[in-house]
């Protein structure tokens, strides 16, 4: 592993260590049961991706994976907007 990998693996580490507990605390406290599991699937997600972008052959996966975590996440946001706002 190189210096660089590594400092890549800690900045999303600490991103991701964000969006886990956020989420955490989300679907521990939310009232609506299908948006809390939303959250926790987005965390296991998380943790998943992190996971893969460990394995130095995961290539374009790695890619997908991202893809589909930010349109999630981007999801759960604009589903928590409307929530607040009602």
């Amino acid at each position: 592993m190189t210096l660089s990998f590594l400092n890549e693996c800690i900045a999303l580490s600490n991103s991701m260590v964000e969006i886990v507990l956020h989420g955490k605390v989300i679907a521990n406290s939310t009232s609506d049961l299908h948006f809390g599991n939303a959250c926790r699937d987005v965390t296991l997600s998380c943790i998943d991706l992190y996971n893969t972008y460990q394995t130095p052959s995961a290539g374009n996966e790695i890619e997908k994976q991202s893809k589909e975590l930010i349109e999630r996440l981007n999801s759960l946001i604009e589903k928590r907007k409307k929530g607040a706002s009602t």
